[in-house]
């Protein structure tokens, strides 16, 4: 394989979908021979040949032998149950037999964004390392020699075994970079986003807006993404697009708009970019996606990894941790746990809340019962909170409330 990056990166600013072409590393569980031709070729792009294909037939015989013949290579080459799936945190990549296909492949994302997975992976972790160098081979095969690199070529299975190897061999060239480029991405989200800073910072930097933390970020860091940030070209920007209206007839085309988007509410501007680094790519999908406002990035409360939502109040991302359950599913199970045991602490806590309320009204003379109530309410409201969210104990809690039962 070429030393070679051709990433091309899309926004559609109606949907607040980002369409990423990179490479993709597939896992087989079986061998499966591929067919190199529909391997480079989408299931649309192929769509399109075969009806065109279909509209020039110039008898019926001749369009039923086109027809047969896309209905069988669909099946074959596009079926609706894929014989491979991408490698995800909770594989165990030593206890795979499978194998491994690189492909240069266009996948469209709205909430599951490559850039959050990235910031994520616990590279001091040899099977999530793996799994990185797997999922993000555009990353790590400029570290790879030419020798090695010549080995893989795109559309071709290969042992997840002999992967796993080159992997481990490429550990201490590729590990250091790639650390500095999360630790930078993840300093800024945090940053822009209120997630792991300290005190003073959260206090210093609340009231302001995304984009004014990313600005204060970059200030105070001395622009780290500088060497990234400009690492592109913009391709047919300035451009308005409706993604299912495919005819050059006006009638046609004035008729479908009148019908499906008649205030021009799903009209949609693209913008696409092209570029050989894919750290630009990920830093232009957090510069787009930081302007959004009802987009969240919060940190799982379960697998304790970065993802993104509509909901500020939720905790738990939507990975899948086990065949049956989701982060989600095992916050809400530990949630119920949780809210039944502190069920009891909180009536008490519910109890105290109301005899100091009665002895600051009965004696308003008095400031420090004033003052001892609203810090009652204060610390508690947010212990409670934090103990349904699993931040901590319900003994931690329980110890609080009986401190103050006084």
């Amino acid at each position: 394989m070429k030393k070679e990056h051709n990433i091309k990166l899309s926004f559609n600013d109606n949907l607040n979908t980002h369409s990423l072409k990179r490479i993709v590393g597939y896992y087989y569980e079986a061998y499966i021979e591929l067919d190199n031709k529909f391997e480079n070729m989408t299931e649309d792009d192929y769509s399109k040949i075969m009806f065109a294909k279909i509209e020039k037939a110039k008898t019926e015989k001749e369009r039923d032998k086109i027809a047969e013949e896309y209905a069988k290579n669909m099946k074959k080459h596009y079926p609706l149950t894929k014989p491979y799936s991408t490698l995800s945190f909770n594989n165990q990549v030593n206890k795979l037999n499978g194998y491994i296909e690189f492909k240069f492949e266009d996948i469209e994302n709205q909430f599951e964004l490559p850039l959050l997975d990235f910031i994520s992976y616990d590279l001091n972790n040899i099977n999530e390392y793996i799994i990185f160098f797997i999922n993000y081979f555009d990353l790590v095969m400029d570290k790879l020699d030419k020798k090695d690199l010549d080995k893989i070529k795109l559309n071709t299975l290969y042992e997840i075994k002999f992967i796993s190897e080159l992997a481990k061999k490429y550990y201490d060239k590729i590990v250091n970079d790639v650390k500095k480029m999360q630790t930078i991405f993840k300093i800024c989200i945090d940053l822009v986003y209120q997630l792991k800073i300290n005190d003073y910072t959260k206090d210093l930097t609340k009231n302001l807006t995304r984009e004014q933390r990313f600005f204060v970020f970059n200030q105070v860091n001395n622009k780290p993404f500088k060497e990234i940030a400009n690492n592109f070209r913009t391709i047919d920007s300035l451009d308005y697009n409706y993604d299912y209206i495919d005819t050059k007839i006006p009638e046609v085309i004035v008729a479908i708009i009148k019908t499906i988007d008649p205030e021009g509410k799903e009209i949609s501007q693209k913008y696409e970019y092209e570029t050989n680094n894919l750290y630009t790519a990920f830093y232009i999908i957090l510069y787009n996606i930081i302007s959004i406002k009802n987009w969240h990035i919060k940190i799982c409360g379960n697998c304790g990894r970065y993802f993104l939502t509509q909901k500020e109040n939720v905790s738990y991302c939507e990975r899948i941790v086990s065949k049956n359950e989701t982060c989600k599913d095992i916050g809400n199970k530990e949630y119920q746990k949780r809210k039944q045991e502190t069920d009891n602490t909180y009536r008490k806590y519910r109890t105290i809340g109301t005899r100091k309320k009665t002895r600051a009204s009965r004696n308003p003379e008095i400031d420090i019962y004033q003052k001892d109530l609203e810090q009652f309410r204060k610390i508690g409201k947010q212990m409670y909170k934090d103990v349904c969210d699993g931040k901590i104990s319900n003994e931690k809690f329980a110890k609080w409330v009986e401190e103050q039962d006084k």
